[in-house]
Parts: C-alpha cells; sequence; structure tokens
C-alpha cells in the first residue's frame, strides 16, 4: 500500500525537459488513480467506462460563443464542467477557468460561467501523466492516466503480439516500474514507440510503449512482443 500511495503522491518532481501544449491533452480519455490503484492491486483490467475522464479544450479562449466551449467529463459520476479558457503558465504547468453546463447529459445547452472563477491547475508529470488540482465535479485533486492517444494525427501506431507467456506489462520503461498485469501469448496491443536500448532478463533490447484495452498506456519489454507481420512469419503465416 505504500507504493501506490507514494505512486498517486508524488508529482513535485515534475520534469523539465519537455515542454507540452493543451493539443497534447484534448480528445483522449482517462483513467483516474483510483482506477490504476484497482489494475495495480487487482492485476486485472477495467473494461468498463466509470470514472474515465475526457478533454476537449476551448477552440477559443475567453470566447462569448458556448459553441468554442470546451469540457471535462468523467462518465459514471455525471456532470460535465465547462472549460471556458486555458493559459500555459509553464512548460509543464497549465491552469484552466470552468463553469458547468446545466444539464450533465446535453453538452449543446449553452454553459454558465461562474460568477466567481473556478481555477483548475494542471501539471504535467510526463506525457500520459497528468495531476489536477481543484478539478470540476468538487474533487480537490485528481490523478490521471492516458488510456489512449485518441485521434492524434503525428502518431502512427504499429501493430504487435505478445511472444511469450506471462509478459508483465510496466507503468514505466523499466524493471522497477509498477506492474500492471501479465499478457499472454498472442495478445493483441497496439505500439506507440519504443525507448533507448535497456538490459533486463541479461537481453540487450528496448521498451515499446503500447496502447491496449483496459488498462493505462503502458510498456512491455522488447524481447517479448513482435511486430504482427514478424510474428505470424516465424509460424510459416503470411497474412
Amino acid at each position: 500500500m505504500k507504493k501506490i500511495i507514494n505512486f498517486i503522491l508524488v508529482f513535485l518532481l515534475f520534469s523539465k525537459i519537455f515542454a507540452y501544449e493543451v493539443n497534447d491533452f484534448s480528445d483522449c480519455e482517462w483513467f483516474d488513480n483510483i482506477s490504476v490503484e484497482y489494475i495495480i492491486n487487482y492485476q486485472k483490467p477495467i473494461f468498463d467506462k466509470y470514472d474515465i475522464v475526457s478533454f476537449s479544450f476551448p477552440k477559443k479562449n475567453n470566447s462569448s460563443d458556448y459553441k468554442d466551449w470546451g469540457y471535462y467529463s468523467i462518465s459514471g459520476i455525471g456532470g460535465v464542467g465547462a472549460i471556458y479558457s486555458v493559459e500555459k503558465k509553464d512548460d509543464n504547468k497549465f491552469v484552466f477557468e470552468y463553469g458547468y453546463f446545466p444539464s450533465s447529459d446535453n453538452q449543446n445547452e449553452k454553459p454558465v460561467k461562474m460568477s466567481e472563477p473556478n481555477i483548475c491547475t494542471v501539471y504535467v508529470q510526463n506525457e500520459n501523466t497528468l495531476i489536477l488540482v481543484n478539478p470540476p465535479l468538487g474533487i480537490y485533486r485528481k490523478t490521471l492516466y492516458r488510456k489512449n492517444l485518441g485521434k492524434n494525427p503525428n502518431v502512427k501506431m504499429e501493430d504487435g503480439v505478445v511472444n511469450d507467456l506471462n509478459v508483465r506489462i510496466r507503468l514505466e520503461p523499466n524493471t522497477k516500474g509498477l506492474v500492471l498485469g501479465k499478457l499472454q501469448t498472442g495478445t493483441n496491443v497496439k505500439i506507440i514507440k519504443q525507448s533507448e536500448p535497456y538490459i533486463a532478463d541479461g537481453k540487450n533490447n528496448c521498451w515499446y510503449q503500447i496502447q491496449l484495452d483496459g488498462y493505462p498506456v503502458c510498456w512491455i519489454f522488447g524481447e517479448y512482443i513482435s511486430k504482427r507481420e514478424d510474428y505470424f512469419k516465424n509460424f510459416g503465416v503470411v497474412e
């Protein structure tokens, strides 16, 4: 439990290596820290829609046209926070001002701007992890882990297949990264990118960042995953 608490609360050591833009986090879904803690504790994926967060940042800041507003939603809890403006404070710090939609079921309804500013601070821990302080819907702090990349045109994912039994998938690309579960031979995943060379299990290979249903974006060691075409060639099968 101690490592999980540390995993959730460590948010002061943000890297200054990368600079992020709001579009890096738009139009995709996120697991919150409660969901990821469940995955870690029970070593199983989550397939329902509970507590999956979606962002859509404003098309135009401080717009008088509500159709330009973005939104912040948490499925399963109910309620949608309307995002009125976003401001970049630092390479990995943003704030957005939010109001609310009168009806949680109708995002076409005109949102309401609060009489007193409601500000959420977003700290970027890394490209797949955000920490929100004072987000909408009455939650003081929430850690978010990217579930998928959404419709990101800059990322061309490849099909991959797990090639061994009980292969660990981890939150970070190293052997100390928290284990989210184990995959079996033949499991299909989407490969996003690969890391620098790394030695694990006596093998010099890289880590592959992957996306698969029920888990946040995570990593698998390169010895245990094959590009789909190569995987089937090993069995003499040409797709």
